[in-house]
């Protein structure tokens, strides 16, 4: 929960940021794939009553 006014700060990424590693989203080994195997990764945020970010969440 946040007050009223509050802001929160939110980075999506598709890699273990802020580590500089690549992420070809594949799910193979990266050190035997180049950059040609790459895949475009979809990211999606979830939000509201329904998409709770912990099962503590009412």
């Amino acid at each position: 929960m946040f007050k009223p006014g509050r802001r929160i700060w939110l980075d999506i990424s598709s890699s273990n940021f802020p580590a500089p590693r690549r992420n070809t989203n594949t799910g193979g080994f990266i050190a035997h794939q180049s950059i040609d195997d790459a895949i475009v990764a979809t990211n999606r945020i979830m939000h509201g009553p329904d998409h709770a970010s912990s099962s503590s969440c009412p």
